[in-house]
């Protein structure tokens, strides 16, 4: 993703929040599967094939935490991380209603890529990509958090480069090294 992109994505970070509040609105009424998919990434900045592997045996209800599988160079990591509530409550709704017992999402990596740009254009008039969610989310953390590292470590990032990028187009200030030497 280039720079220029995600200066242009922070012009989004208000749609990013109405998109989350719109999909609130619509999985509480009925949880479909487009529209979870896409509050899925939107609120975990997992990529795409990262969501498309949630199975419902990831899923932590009572520790509210979710384990994502990662694929690094060909190594495959695990990360657990915690969710927001509403999430594991919709999360509930979504496996009883649609009768999930393995995959959350039993779709292709396009189909996928066509909901949350059919869902994005419905709900805030924008076709966001899928890995836009993910760049939105890490400049919302970073401006709510100003945690340089927490932002890496939750992106699976390797190293600070990209988060900087992130840091510089939302205006947080690099104050001190991230850590020891």
């Amino acid at each position: 993703m280039s720079f220029e992109r995600i200066k242009q994505l922070r012009l989004h970070l208000d749609d990013f929040d109405k998109l989350i509040s719109q999909l609130n609105a619509r999985l509480a009424k009925s949880p479909k599967i487009k529209y979870f998919l896409t509050y899925t990434i939107a609120l975990s900045g997992r990529r795409v094939g990262e969501v498309l592997r949630l199975r419902v045996a990831d899923i932590d209800f009572e520790n509210r935490k979710v384990t994502w599988h990662i694929e690094k160079k060909r190594a495959q990591l695990y990360l657990t991380l915690p969710m927001p509530n509403k999430w594991f409550t919709i999360a509930q709704d979504y496996i009883i209603l649609n009768k999930i017992t393995n995959e959350l999402f039993p779709i292709s990596y396009v189909t996928a890529w066509r909901y949350i740009k059919e869902t994005t254009n419905e709900l805030i008039g924008i076709p966001l990509h899928p890995h836009d969610l993910r760049h939105l989310f890490a400049m919302k953390m970073l401006l709510e958090t100003r945690d340089l590292e927490m932002t890496r470590r939750w992106l699976a990032h390797e190293d600070l480069e990209l988060v900087l990028y992130y840091a510089k187009v939302v205006g947080v200030e690099v104050k001190e090294y991230p850590f020891e030497v």
